[in-house]
């Protein structure tokens, strides 16, 4: 494995773990305050943005690739 791949799997790795211990942080705030663990009616909101973020950081691992393969 290249230097540039280390690089690329940073790149996509890094968004998405911070996305999600910010969830799960969120969550279990919540649940600790005794209230449920999302709002009312946001679990839509929380699954089209865990798959922006995801595609989002696939996408600029791949352009950082392409980029770096030049």
């Amino acid at each position: 494995m290249t230097k540039a791949d280390r690089l690329c799997i940073k790149i996509a790795l890094v968004p998405t773990a911070t996305f999600v211990v910010g969830l799960l942080s969120f969550m279990a705030l919540r649940t600790a305050s005794g209230t449920s663990p999302l709002p009312a009616g946001a679990t839509q909101y929380v699954t089209s943005a865990s798959l922006l973020v995801t595609f989002g950081a696939i996408l600029a691992a791949n352009l950082l690739r392409v980029r770096l393969n030049r």
